[in-house]
């Protein structure tokens, strides 16, 4: 499938309680229409650092249950993250539910410890990329945006996830590095973030986008609760990487 019709799931999100939020997606996804690939934010069941006593899940818990049957319901991808305990400890990890019931996963690299972060999840050490109707995707997740090295594309992927809680007063560096990271790599950028204000009084304004290889907006950043949609071209990324072979002249490097 050389072209995905993406919506972008930019939503208000309730501190703590997974049930209610998964049940509001799901309306601001029917109210999207048919699609086939729809993207949510990051920790959309609980909001950042939401978590609480009693409320971890497993891979075979309710939320991964839902994305199963949302994705194969309504015969499109579904990705975003979600607080996962998976016996060595908390983690932020990006899901990937596919229409066949397949789930690809990605444990967030880089914690945010800042807000302490690092404290409170086990840290991913893999790099992953998946394939997915044709496409090679790389998913990722919000603080992970500011490591261009970690991101950089070496040749495997064409499309570029982002999920992410980016607050208000960080917004422009939001903007600046999704743009960036679709140039440098010569390929599609999706970032969605959430609106509103979480259980710890931070507000984030939403800019969620879509950026292609050239770094030109098929969706323009905005700040509303809602849905956007664009679709994306492989012969897109195909045309931009053969006109401009940037890439061959990019450093070597590799990582530890």
């Amino acid at each position: 499938m050389s072209q995905l019709r993406t919506v972008l799931v930019q939503s208000r999100l309730r501190w703590r309680d997974p049930a209610v939020n998964r049940a509001h997606l799901a309306g601001l996804m029917d109210g999207a229409g048919p699609a086939d690939l729809f993207v949510l934010p990051e920790t959309f069941t609980t909001g950042f650092l939401g978590e609480s006593p009693g409320q971890d899940e497993g891979m075979d818990g309710a939320t991964v249950d839902w994305m199963k049957t949302q994705a194969t319901e309504r015969g499109a991808a579904l990705c975003g993250s979600a607080v996962i305990e998976d016996g060595a400890g908390r983690r932020n990890r990006f899901l990937f539910a596919a229409a066949d019931g397949a789930v690809h996963h990605y444990d967030k690299r880089h914690l945010f410890s800042f807000a302490g972060e690092d404290r409170r999840y086990v840290a991913g050490d893999e790099r992953v990329v998946f394939r997915h109707e044709g496409w090679r995707v790389c998913p990722q997740v919000c603080y992970d945006l500011r490591f261009p090295v970690w991101c950089r594309n070496r040749d495997d992927y064409d499309l570029m996830i982002f999920v992410a809680n980016w607050p208000t007063p960080r917004v422009a560096a939001w903007d600046a590095l999704l743009r960036a990271r679709a140039i440098e790599n010569q390929c599609y950028v999706v970032g969605v973030n959430r609106v509103g204000e979480d259980g710890k009084g931070v507000g984030y304004p939403g800019h969620s986008a879509i950026y292609d290889p050239l770094g030109e907006a098929a969706i323009v950043p905005w700040e509303e609760e809602g849905t956007r949609d664009a679709v994306i071209d492989l012969g897109r990324v195909r045309e931009v990487r053969a006109d401009f072979p940037f890439a061959a002249e990019a450093d070597a490097f590799t990582l530890d």
